[in-house]
């Protein structure tokens, strides 16, 4: 399989925002400090390329080989990463934060310092890693998900989260905008879930239905992504919040709400 050939001369602090690179040959090449912002690197090799203090945020990584890749400092936010080679790749204070790592490989991976919130690490493998500096705080994991023996995701407020689809989730949203029509009165609820929304075309897909019920338009069936639960969970609290101005007991209502799950 033949891959594009990327000229290693200065691309040291080089400029290539939103480059089209998939399946690229960037092994061994000096990326320090590049801006790589938005860049789709689909299935590119990357083994032992240096990238300290480089800008990848929303670049698209899904599928490479970054084995041995150093990462020191790397501006990484947004990332797609999902089933992509890291082992042994060095991410000491990289900031991974609301990245895709589902699926990766970071066996005997450098993550001192390293910022990883509210990543999606579910079935990942992450032995033979030192996560005792390392900030996991809301990243997400499941069953599948393989931590160093000595670690306990729980302690680094990590979430538990197995696949669940919107079928799954309708119901309960359902349930919390009934109880705000319960307790607020049905125009004021809906206001409040309205202007709770966050700005996302996801959200698009989602009808309320004689300001009642809410109806999915797409695949009911397909897996909610990271983005796609962050984004839930933050139309949930934004809501809760507005009722809890009129309801100050509204919180303690949505957890009975939650506990009868």
């Amino acid at each position: 399989m033949s891959v594009n050939t990327v000229d290693p001369i200065n691309l040291k602090d080089g400029n290539l925002y939103k480059a089209n690179l998939p399946g690229a040959d960037l092994k061994n090449l000096n990326l320090d400090g590049a801006n790589l912002q938005g860049a789709n690197l689909q299935r590119a090799y990357l083994t032992n390329t240096s990238l300290k203090k480089a800008i990848l945020t929303q670049a698209n990584l899904q599928n490479c080989y970054l084995n041995k890749a150093n990462f020191e400092q790397a501006k990484l936010r947004e990332v797609n990463l999902q089933n992509s080679y890291l082992n042994q790749a060095n991410l000491d204070k990289a900031i991974l934060d609301n990245s895709n790592l589902r699926g990766a490989y970071l066996t005997d991976a450098h993550l001192r310092g390293t910022s990883l919130r509210k990543v999606d690490l579910r079935d990942a493998c992450l032995l033979g890693t030192d996560l005792t500096t390392t900030n996991l705080r809301e990243a997400i994991y499941n069953q599948n998900t393989k931590f160093p023996s000595d670690f306990n995701p729980v302690d680094s407020k990590m979430n538990q989260v197995e696949d669940i689809t919107v079928r799954q989730l309708l119901p309960y949203l359902n349930n919390l905008y009934q109880l705000g029509c319960q307790y607020l009165g049905k125009t004021l609820a809906t206001k409040y879930w309205e202007t709770s929304c966050p700005d996302s075309e996801w959200f698009n897909q989602f009808s309320l239905q004689n300001k009642k019920d809410f109806i999915f338009l797409g695949d009911l069936d397909q897996p909610i992504n990271l983005s796609q639960y962050h984004h839930t969970q933050e139309w949930q609290n934004n809501f809760i919040k507005a009722c809890s101005g009129i309801v100050k007991s509204f919180p303690t209502l949505v957890n009975s709400l939650s506990n009868s799950r």
